[in-house]
């Protein structure tokens, strides 16, 4: 409930974008400024939320992430200026960075280790529900009072659930420390006894393949909305309701590629899912409208989220307990600041090539560093598992 209530509002944003390109009479450069004031913001926030949990807990951060999360998304809703809209965007990519560094360690050690995968997968499920269901309901009332309402509609609930699970949490904390004083959070998870040869790199490769891929992918995601409305002329409404079935995938997606993580591995999980990301942003650019459209539409949505578990259950196995959040941290800062960065990147290109010469370059750059980084993150891998047989 808390990874749904994390996303809800800040799902808005991507499938309002056509509206709010109208009302202020955005070029594309411009609406790419509109995404990346929030991911840009959350990226840059993700790094110190990861080392503060590290610090203080995550029960805390959560709580609060959410709250503020509900706070930012209405004041966006009460906003009529261009200006004051990305500032607050920008607070709620700061409230919003404090989740992902929190949840993962707190999931990981209430579950065994061999089934860290399957539990983030599921886990992942209400995150991706969100940006299911905030798409829907955020057009349907976009319809009716316009896209300013679908922040204000969902930022409320988000509100109410951000203080109930804070007061929920803090009594099951009181009650712990009357009942148990001074006692730690039970981590089922251990500590490696040893180190495989070559585990620095291989973290620092898996990192940055997943940061990247995930960086490109986010921004591109960035323009699907409005690359079905100029592209195949249909409504604003309609592609929200594409940008659904995209999102819909990590309903059913996400718990497979926690099973895949738990039984090839995490890093054949990884490269799998990359090395079909650029194939598949290529055929959107080729795929008329219509069924394979949707088809292709599925496949990168599932993609994105095979991709999560792995990349959560590699850092829960590779770093210490000390360190965990730290590293989701850095992971979540790499791939959110690269996508703030990339989006008015790619609407520049957009604007000055069209959008079929600028996915075919995003296209190209997933393809190219996935075959570079992935052959050398395969080859340590492999002499790591040679070793730990031997």
């Amino acid at each position: 409930m808390a990874h749904f209530f994390n996303h809800l509002v800040t799902a808005l944003p991507i499938p309002l974008l056509p509206l709010i390109r109208d009302e202020f009479n955005l070029s594309n450069t411009q609406a790419g400024l509109v995404v990346s004031a929030f991911t840009l913001s959350m990226g840059l926030a993700q790094l110190p939320a990861g080392i503060l949990t590290d610090r203080i807990g995550p029960r805390r951060i959560i709580g609060f992430s959410i709250l503020g999360i509900g706070i930012s998304g209405l004041l966006v809703g009460l906003t009529h200026s261009y200006l004051l809209m990305l500032i607050f965007l920008i607070l709620m990519g700061v409230f919003g960075g404090g989740y992902h560094p929190a949840a993962p360690p707190l999931l990981a050690a209430t579950v065994p280790p061999n089934n860290i995968g399957k539990a983030f997968g599921f886990h992942l499920v209400g995150g991706n529900a969100a940006f299911f269901l905030a798409p829907l309901i955020g057009a349907w009332i976009a319809t009716v009072w316009g896209w300013r309402a679908g922040f204000v509609g969902l930022a409320v609930p988000t509100i109410i659930f951000g203080i109930a699970f804070f007061f929920i949490i803090s009594r099951i904390i009181m009650r712990k420390t009357q009942s148990v004083p001074q006692s730690p959070t039970p981590d089922t998870t251990t500590e490696p006894t040893q180190r495989p040869q070559g585990w620095k790199k291989q973290i620092v490769l898996f990192l940055l393949l997943a940061a990247l891929i995930s960086s490109l992918s986010m921004s591109t995601i960035s323009f699907l909305s409005l690359f079905m409305v100029d592209h195949f002329g249909i409504t604003a409404v309609a592609a929200a309701i594409f940008i659904a079935i995209n999102n819909s995938t990590g309903l059913w997606a996400s718990p497979i590629g926690g099973y895949l993580s738990d039984r090839i591995g995490h890093v054949p999980s990884l490269l799998i899912s990359c090395l079909a990301a650029g194939p598949i942003i290529f055929l959107m650019t080729v795929t008329p409208y219509g069924a394979g459209f949707v088809i292709i539409l599925l496949l990168w949505g599932a993609l994105n989220s095979i991709r999560m578990p792995a990349t959560e259950s590699f850092i829960m196995k590779h770093g210490s307990q000390k360190t965990r959040s730290t590293l989701l941290g850095i992971y979540y800062f790499a791939s959110g600041h690269g996508s703030g960065i990339l989006a008015p990147v790619l609407g520049y290109l957009i604007d000055q090539f069209g959008y079929s010469i600028s996915l075919y370059i995003v296209a190209i750059a997933m393809l190219s560093a996935t075959l570079i980084i992935g052959l050398f993150l395969w080859t340590i891998q492999n002499k790591s598992t040679s070793a730990v047989s031997t």
